[in-house]
C-alpha cells in the first residue's frame, strides 16, 4: 500500500547542509554549526519552540500559505525550507487529500535532538479505493545551534 510513502523526513540534514561561514577574509573554510546538548533544564525551552515551529509547519501545510513559515527556526541560511520545497510537499499532502486536523502528542529526548510527535488527520480522497480518513505521525527534530533552538527536520511517518 503506497498511500503515505511521502517520504522519510523532509531535510533531516536541513541545517547541516551547505552552511558556510568564514574564519576570516583570508579563509574559505565551510563550517557546520556546532550542536549543543539540550539539558533537564532547557526541556521546556526547546518543546515550546518546537510546538511553535511543528503548529505553523502542519497550518501552512493545511492552509497551503508559506508565507506562515516567514521568521521561523528552520533550517539556516544555507539550507532554508525554500518555497520550491514547501510546494513539493504540498503536492505530497494535497495527494492525500489535504490535512483535516492534527494534534501535538508528546515529545521525546534523543540525543543530540528533541523529537517531536503530531497526529495528523488527512481527509477522505473520493477516489482512492481506502476512502476513509487516514492518520500518520509528524515528527519534527529540535536541535540547540549556539544559543537557539531551530528545527534540522521534519516530515510524515506511516
Amino acid at each position: 500500500m503506497k498511500l503515505l510513502k511521502l517520504f522519510v523526513l523532509v531535510g533531516t540534514a536541513l541545517l547541516f547542509s551547505g552552511c558556510a561561514s568564514t574564519d576570516n577574509a583570508a579563509e574559505n573554510t565551510v563550517k557546520t554549526p556546532e550542536i549543543g546538548v539540550i539539558s533537564g533544564s532547557e526541556q521546556l525551552a526547546a518543546t515550546a519552540a518546537g510546538k511553535l515551529i511543528g503548529n505553523k509547519v502542519l497550518e501552512a501545510l493545511s492552509k497551503n500559505d508559506y508565507t506562515l513559515l516567514n521568521g521561523l527556526a528552520i533550517g539556516n541560511e544555507g539550507s532554508q525550507f525554500t518555497v520550491e520545497r514547501f510546494n513539493n510537499l504540498m503536492k505530497k499532502v494535497q495527494g492525500q487529500g489535504g490535512i483535516s486536523q492534527y494534534s501535538y502528542l508528546g515529545d521525546l529526548s534523543m540525543y543530540p535532538y528533541h523529537r517531536m510527535l503530531w497526529k495528523v488527520t488527512f481527509k477522505n480522497l473520493e477516489k482512492s479505493e481506502v476512502k476513509a480518513a487516514m492518520d500518520v505521525l509528524f515528527e519534527l527534530h529540535i536541535a540547540k545551534v549556539g544559543d537557539s533552538y531551530r528545527a534540522v527536520g521534519f516530515g510524515f511517518r506511516q
